[in-house]
């Protein structure tokens, strides 16, 4: 006789739901944070329903979806929520119904860019070196925060001006370019260390191995809020100027799509269709 499923929600449950996804999720070559998120976003839903997870209908699925809503969640953050409980439920346990559960129209924002003259404040007021280094490599070589932090020191090859990213977004290895003044301030960083005795691998090193990308979010934020910079500036933003920076220089479309490591040139366009060149050519009427 079939053993009868247990209606409310128990943590040991949830355990078992957890350790599931992280084993499909490792099969499947997901990234560390998209893992960690998944698991995150089925937990509370399994919390919110309360029902034992063999026993959660579409209907359950849509009643936490309007609640999330409700509750003024960003159309993104109800999105991942709906593409892990698709994942569990659609993916792992086949149930063909939570086909229907339909992702929300996303919010389009124009990628933030930020003036030359405001990157170059948020260096100058920024005493700490690894500090300006971490902002000077994100503008001048357009990574993302979490390749930064991770870079290790073998993967510099500064003599050829280039970067290594291992594994970056997709699981993917890129080179990017390195700037020349972001190589002369690394050697002075690296005769810094050398002085007080800092041995590690990584560039970004802190006492448990490199900084998280918590820290490096922080040091951009400060570095804004001392410049002055009215408006809000994070490391992504940095990204996206460095695109739309090198496309106003002339740099071809095909060049910034492999510096960035995008696989779809389109991806790559979200990006520099933010670049504000063709406005200021614009002569407002008032002005004639």
């Amino acid at each position: 006789m079939e053993q009868e499923l247990v209606p409310l929600q128990k943590d040991d449950e949830i355990n078992k739901v957890e350790k599931k996804l992280d084993y499909e999720i490792d099969l499947r070559g997901f990234s560390k944070q998209s893992k960690e998120s998944y698991i995150y976003q089925i937990k509370k839903f399994l919390e919110f329903v309360k029902k034992h997870p063999r026993l959660i209908t579409l209907t359950d699925a849509r009643k936490y979806v309007l609640y999330l809503k409700k509750d003024k969640k960003k159309p993104a953050t109800i999105n991942l929520a709906i593409n892990s409980i698709k994942f569990l439920y659609k993916d792992i346990w086949k149930r063909k119904s939570f086909s229907d559960l339909k992702l929300l129209k996303t919010e389009k924002h124009v990628p933030v860019v930020i003036s030359r003259q405001d990157i170059e404040r948020m260096i100058n007021v920024t005493p700490n070196t690894k500090h300006k280094l971490l902002i000077e490599l994100l503008y001048s070589s357009g990574l993302r925060i979490g390749e930064a932090v991770r870079i290790k020191l073998n993967d510099l090859r500064i003599e050829e001006m280039i970067l290594l990213i291992r594994l970056g977004k997709g699981a993917k290895d890129r080179y990017v370019i390195l700037s020349e003044r972001f190589v002369k301030r690394f050697n002075g960083y690296m005769n810094e260390r050398k002085i007080n005795g800092i041995d590690s691998e990584h560039l970004f090193e802190n006492k448990t191995g490199h900084i998280t990308i918590r820290t490096g979010q922080e040091i951009i934020k400060k570095a804004a809020i001392k410049a002055g910079i009215n408006y809000r500036v994070f490391p992504h933003a940095l990204r996206a100027t460095f695109a739309t920076h090198l496309f106003e220089a002339g740099e071809q479309e095909i060049n910034i799509q492999r510096l960035m490591g995008h696989s779809d040139l389109k991806t790559t366009r979200v990006y520099i269709k933010s670049t504000l060149n063709h406005l200021r050519k614009i002569k407002s009427p008032i002005d004639y």
